[in-house]
C-alpha cells in the first residue's frame, strides 16, 4: 500500500497526501477514495487533487481525531481494494459514454497548434488525431474557478509549457503543458500551449443551485474531445 500522510488545514479541514506519487499515477486511488468518502455524513466538502484530497468538517460536531481516523481507514480500504483489483487483473475503465467536448483546433482558436506539432514532430492532423482519439479523466479543478486538469494525455503530446506566459488566454481555451491537458474556464494569464478552444460555457455562477455546480466539469468524470470547424464553433457560441 502506498504510504500517506494526513495534515491539518486549520481547525476544520484535513488533507491526505499520497507520498512519492509521480505525475497522475495516484489519481485513480484518489477518486476511489473520494467516492468512498462521499458516502460518509461527516464531511462538508471533499476536494481531490492529483496526489491528495482535502476534507472539511464541522469541528463542533466532529473531532479532528475522529475525522482523521475515518479518513485513514477509508484510504487504507481504498488502497487495499485497488491493490486487489491489480492482482486479479481487473482495471477501472472509462465511462462507456464520456462527455463529448467540441473543440476547434488551430488558427485563432489554437494559436500554438502549428508550433506544438512542429516541436513534437507531428503534423497538425496527427496532433489533433492523438488528442481526439481517447477519453480524458477530469482529475481536478484548479487554480482558478473551473480550470480543468485532465489526465491520460497521450505520451506523443507531452510538451513543455511556454517560457513566457501570455497575459491573457480566452475562456474555453484548451492547452498542453508537460504531461497535462488543461481547459481554461475563465480568461486569465497562462503559459500552456493553446491548441484549440471549446465554445462551451464552462463557468456559469448564475446557474448555481444547492444541487447544481457552477462548473461544467466534475472531478472523476471522463470527457472526449471532438474536432469541429470554425463555422460550427461560431454557431454553437451563438446558439
Amino acid at each position: 500500500m502506498r504510504a500517506y500522510e494526513i495534515l491539518p488545514l486549520g481547525e476544520d479541514a484535513l488533507i491526505l497526501r499520497v507520498k512519492d506519487a509521480q505525475y497522475d499515477e495516484a489519481v485513480p486511488l484518489i477518486h476511489h477514495l473520494m467516492a468512498a468518502l462521499s458516502r460518509a455524513l461527516i464531511f462538508d466538502e471533499i476536494v481531490p487533487a492529483y496526489d491528495s484530497i482535502m476534507v472539511q468538517f464541522d469541528p463542533q460536531k466532529h473531532s479532528a481525531a475522529a475525522v482523521q481516523q475515518r479518513l485513514a481507514q477509508s484510504y487504507e480500504m481504498a488502497a487495499s481494494a485497488q491493490e486487489a483489483s491489480f492482482k486479479t487483473g481487473s482495471k477501472a475503465s472509462p465511462a462507456p459514454s464520456p462527455k463529448i467536448v467540441p473543440i476547434c483546433y488551430g488558427a485563432e482558436f489554437g494559436p500554438d497548434l502549428t508550433q506544438s506539432a512542429h516541436i513534437l514532430g507531428l503534423s497538425e492532423e496527427e496532433l489533433i488525431s492523438h488528442h481526439t482519439a481517447k477519453p480524458f479523466l477530469v482529475s481536478m479543478l484548479g487554480f482558478l474557478p473551473g480550470f480543468t486538469y485532465l489526465s491520460a494525455t497521450p505520451k506523443a503530446l507531452h510538451i513543455a509549457r511556454h517560457d513566457r506566459p501570455r497575459l491573457s488566454v480566452p475562456a474555453g481555451s484548451v492547452g498542453l503543458a508537460g504531461w497535462q491537458t488543461g481547459i481554461y474556464a475563465l480568461p486569465s494569464p497562462g503559459g500552456w500551449r493553446i491548441i484549440g478552444q471549446t465554445p462551451l460555457s464552462l463557468f456559469t455562477p448564475k446557474a448555481q443551485t444547492p444541487f447544481q455546480s457552477p462548473f461544467h466539469f466534475t472531478s472523476g468524470e471522463w470527457i472526449q474531445f471532438k474536432a469541429i470547424s470554425a463555422d460550427e464553433f461560431r454557431a454553437l457560441t451563438t446558439s
